[in-house]
């Protein structure tokens, strides 16, 4: 099982899995989007400009297998998954509405571990920032801008535990970092989700559920690039809109076994009635982070 977390100034937490409720998808109303695995393939390459070297798949024959091969491979990702540190930067912004032009921006580095603990449940990662700099702002919120993270479990949307929360779709190949990667979107079934995110703003928390995207490496099967999108805005939470758009580095740790896929570049725009907020986030400098080794006071968990 997995539980994933990601925080801002709207406090966006994914929660830990919870029993699968069945139900269909609900049909959008006119200022909704349809479901990326619904939405007509015209529409959808013409939205999103990523795919427009995509060579469409002809049908689903082959989706069964690409969701079993996945969820195979983000199983041996968590079962290879050791202690790690990396340093990370992050630049917080907010734009304007109409022109994007940055209104506000606050830089910051991080050292950053990811500890992975293997409970009744299944595989929990929790994760930690130590700022460099002991006077900055580690929330954000004070500032009026996002803090985002949680990046390198996003790919458990497709792991076999979790597959039955949402719909696919396979999309076809594409050409990305020199590999014919393989393209597959998804929808969480609203209201009917094991790992969602949740959205707490101004005491308010509603659950959010997700769309997106994967490309996956033919060989290994595992995902290369991601962006996901909420399914549907939250006027009650004021969120318009949640893009979260992930880049993943080859990253070889010593006394590991197997290369990982680990967020490398990171880009999170979040909507919201009256503003929009952007945050780069930059990973590097890998390293597997021993057992001996104390978590540094200050650390801020993501709970």
């Amino acid at each position: 099982m997995c539980r994933r977390h990601l925080a801002s100034s709207l406090t966006l937490l994914f929660l830990a899995c919870a029993n699968l409720l069945s139900q269909k998808v609900t049909a959008p109303t006119p200022d909704q989007l349809l479901p990326v695995t619904v939405e007509p393939l015209p529409e959808l390459l013409q939205r999103l400009p990523e795919l427009n070297d995509l060579n469409p798949a002809e049908d689903q024959v082959k989706l069964p297998k690409l969701l079993r091969k996945i969820g195979e491979g983000q199983d041996f990702f968590l079962q290879n998954l050791p202690n790690i540190s990396a340093e990370e930067h992050v630049t917080r912004e907010e734009l304007g509405i109409r022109d994007d032009h940055v209104k506000k921006s606050i830089e910051a580095n991080y050292s950053y571990l990811m500890l992975p603990q293997l409970t009744v449940e299944g595989v929990i990662i929790d994760e930690h920032r130590v700022p460099k700099t002991r006077e900055f702002d580690t929330t954000g919120i004070e500032n009026g801008l996002a803090v985002t993270q949680g990046f390198a479990t996003m790919p458990l949307h497709f792991h076999s535990s979790c597959q039955s929360d949402s719909a696919f779709r396979y999309l076809g190949r594409q050409i990305l970092t020199g590999s014919k990667t393989y393209v597959v979107a998804f929808a969480q079934r609203p209201n009917a989700v094991l790992c969602v995110a949740q959205v707490t703003h101004l005491g308010t928390s509603v659950r959010v559920p997700l769309q997106g995207i994967a490309w996956i490496e033919p060989q290994t099967f595992q995902i290369v690039r991601m962006r996901t999108d909420l399914l549907n805005p939250h006027p009650e939470v004021r969120l318009q809109k949640l893009t979260t758009e992930i880049d993943f580095a080859y990253v070889r740790l010593r006394g590991v076994p197997v290369a990982l896929w680990l967020p490398g570049d990171v880009v999170v725009t979040t909507v919201t009635n009256a503003q929009k907020l952007r945050n780069v986030h930059n990973y590097s400098a890998f390293k597997r982070f021993g057992s001996e080794t104390k978590v540094l006071t200050g650390a801020t968990p993501v709970q």
